[in-house]
């Protein structure tokens, strides 16, 4: 009986840290790129300007992306060279570059993007960094 006490006591603990764990571990990835913002944003308008210059792995992510979208999954292959090294060396799920603005996938659970947007398009997200640049938390807007 004791061992069972002990056993639960201990599936528990674990099930409490294991999220606490995702979200700091978000936190501090997004924290990372929230330290340059200007860096950040330079280098999305970049891909932006460049989108046809990156392989493309959206041929599986048709469903949620529009076909035109460019989409860089750096758990298919390391990012290439020519990507901005402030994605190279953070901590990213995957890139997405639309015409117009790119998301950065930070964390998928829980859901914390970087939306970046080209010179004068409508921009969007749950909190304005600077100036083209929002933190989303995957909400609809």
């Amino acid at each position: 009986m004791l061992r069972w006490i002990f056993l639960t006591t201990i599936v528990l603990a674990v099930l409490l840290a294991v999220p606490f764990f995702l979200v700091r571990r978000a936190e501090r990835s997004t924290d990372r790129f929230l330290q340059q913002p200007e860096v950040v944003l330079e280098a999305c308008r970049t891909l932006i300007d460049h989108k046809t210059k990156y392989r493309n792995d959206n041929p599986g992510w048709t469903a949620a992306y529009a076909k035109t979208d460019v989409i860089l999954d750096p758990q298919k292959a390391p990012l290439e060279t020519d990507v901005p090294e402030v994605f190279r060396s953070g901590r990213v799920a995957y890139i997405v570059i639309h015409s117009n603005a790119v998301t950065i996938c930070v964390s998928t659970l829980p859901k914390r993007y970087l939306l970046a947007f080209a010179s004068g398009q409508d921009q969007h997200g749950d909190k304005r960094i600077i100036d083209g640049l929002w933190l989303s938390f995957g909400r609809k807007h």
